[in-house]
Protein backbone atom coordinates (compact mmCIF):
# COMPACT_ATOMS: atom_id res chain seq x y z
CA UNK A 1 0.00 0.00 0.00
CA UNK A 2 0.99 3.55 -0.66
CA UNK A 3 0.57 6.31 1.90
CA UNK A 4 -0.13 9.49 -0.02
CA UNK A 5 -1.31 11.78 2.80
CA UNK A 6 1.05 14.56 3.70
CA UNK A 7 1.39 18.22 4.52
CA UNK A 8 3.56 19.49 1.70
CA UNK A 9 3.75 23.24 2.08
CA UNK A 10 7.49 23.68 2.61
CA UNK A 11 9.92 24.27 -0.24
CA UNK A 12 7.37 24.94 -2.97
CA UNK A 13 8.50 26.40 -6.28
CA UNK A 14 5.59 28.66 -7.08
CA UNK A 15 6.94 30.16 -10.29
CA UNK A 16 5.15 27.93 -12.81
CA UNK A 17 8.47 26.95 -14.44
CA UNK A 18 7.65 23.26 -14.50
CA UNK A 19 5.68 20.59 -16.30
CA UNK A 20 4.84 16.92 -15.96
CA UNK A 21 5.08 14.27 -18.61
CA UNK A 22 4.30 10.62 -19.11
CA UNK A 23 5.25 8.05 -21.70
CA UNK A 24 2.99 5.42 -23.10
CA UNK A 25 4.21 2.28 -24.81
CA UNK A 26 1.72 1.92 -27.66
CA UNK A 27 3.12 -1.40 -28.92
CA UNK A 28 3.68 -2.93 -25.50
CA UNK A 29 7.29 -3.68 -26.35
CA UNK A 30 8.99 -0.32 -25.99
CA UNK A 31 9.31 0.26 -29.75
CA UNK A 32 6.63 2.92 -30.23
CA UNK A 33 6.51 5.08 -27.11
CA UNK A 34 4.65 8.40 -27.06
CA UNK A 35 5.37 11.29 -24.72
CA UNK A 36 2.58 13.44 -23.31
CA UNK A 37 3.49 16.80 -21.77
CA UNK A 38 1.27 18.61 -19.25
CA UNK A 39 2.47 22.23 -18.92
CA UNK A 40 1.56 24.50 -16.03
CA UNK A 41 -2.03 25.70 -16.38
CA UNK A 42 -1.77 28.81 -14.21
CA UNK A 43 -4.74 27.57 -12.13
CA UNK A 44 -2.61 27.47 -8.96
CA UNK A 45 1.01 27.69 -7.85
CA UNK A 46 1.51 24.14 -6.57
CA UNK A 47 4.34 23.40 -9.03
CA UNK A 48 7.05 21.67 -6.99
CA UNK A 49 7.01 20.64 -3.37
CA UNK A 50 9.84 19.18 -1.31
CA UNK A 51 9.63 18.35 2.37
CA UNK A 52 12.90 16.84 3.58
CA UNK A 53 11.60 16.31 7.11
CA UNK A 54 9.02 13.77 5.96
CA UNK A 55 11.05 12.72 2.89
CA UNK A 56 8.57 13.63 0.17
CA UNK A 57 8.96 15.22 -3.24
CA UNK A 58 5.89 16.13 -5.29
CA UNK A 59 4.72 18.07 -8.32
CA UNK A 60 1.29 19.56 -8.82
CA UNK A 61 -1.74 19.85 -6.62
CA UNK A 62 -5.37 20.81 -6.55
CA UNK A 63 -7.27 17.53 -6.39
CA UNK A 64 -4.33 15.14 -6.05
CA UNK A 65 -0.61 15.51 -6.46
CA UNK A 66 0.36 15.12 -10.11
CA UNK A 67 2.90 12.77 -8.62
CA UNK A 68 4.57 12.30 -5.26
CA UNK A 69 7.54 10.14 -4.31
CA UNK A 70 8.19 9.10 -0.73
CA UNK A 71 9.63 6.40 1.53
CA UNK A 72 13.26 7.03 0.51
CA UNK A 73 12.24 7.32 -3.17
CA UNK A 74 10.94 3.75 -3.17
CA UNK A 75 7.18 4.40 -3.60
CA UNK A 76 4.94 7.01 -5.07
CA UNK A 77 1.51 7.87 -6.36
CA UNK A 78 -0.11 9.94 -9.07
CA UNK A 79 -3.50 11.50 -9.61
CA UNK A 80 -5.26 14.23 -11.56
CA UNK A 81 -4.28 17.74 -10.52
CA UNK A 82 -5.34 21.21 -11.59
CA UNK A 83 -1.75 22.53 -11.65
CA UNK A 84 -1.03 20.58 -14.84
CA UNK A 85 -4.54 19.39 -15.80
CA UNK A 86 -3.12 15.89 -16.06
CA UNK A 87 -4.82 12.52 -15.68
CA UNK A 88 -3.43 9.80 -13.40
CA UNK A 89 -0.04 9.06 -15.00
CA UNK A 90 -0.26 5.26 -14.67
CA UNK A 91 -2.92 2.73 -15.57
CA UNK A 92 -3.35 1.24 -12.07
CA UNK A 93 -6.57 2.77 -10.65
CA UNK A 94 -4.98 3.13 -7.19
CA UNK A 95 -2.40 5.53 -8.65
CA UNK A 96 0.30 3.91 -6.49
CA UNK A 97 3.59 2.65 -7.88
CA UNK A 98 6.96 1.30 -6.76
CA UNK A 99 10.11 3.04 -7.97
CA UNK A 100 12.72 0.76 -9.50
CA UNK A 101 15.03 3.44 -10.91
CA UNK A 102 14.94 7.23 -10.63
CA UNK A 103 16.69 9.72 -12.91
CA UNK A 104 16.77 13.39 -12.01
CA UNK A 105 17.87 16.10 -14.42
CA UNK A 106 18.64 19.72 -13.72
CA UNK A 107 18.88 22.40 -16.36
CA UNK A 108 20.61 25.70 -15.86
CA UNK A 109 19.94 28.91 -17.74
CA UNK A 110 22.82 30.33 -19.76
CA UNK A 111 21.25 33.72 -20.31
CA UNK A 112 23.93 35.69 -18.50
CA UNK A 113 27.35 36.23 -20.00
CA UNK A 114 30.12 34.41 -18.18
CA UNK A 115 27.83 31.95 -16.39
CA UNK A 116 29.76 28.92 -17.60
CA UNK A 117 33.20 30.51 -17.43
CA UNK A 118 32.74 31.57 -13.84
CA UNK A 119 31.97 28.00 -12.85
CA UNK A 120 34.99 26.50 -14.60
CA UNK A 121 33.03 24.97 -17.47
CA UNK A 122 34.38 24.70 -21.00
CA UNK A 123 31.75 26.86 -22.69
CA UNK A 124 31.74 30.63 -22.63
CA UNK A 125 29.04 32.92 -23.89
Amino acid sequence: NCNCNCNCSEGADNTGRSSEHETEDQAGEGDDASIYVFPWTGNNTYSQVCNAQIEQLAMGGGGSFGFIVQEHFSKGSTGPCSTFNNPRLIRDPSGCFEIVDLEVYGLKSCLFEGTFASEGNLFQH
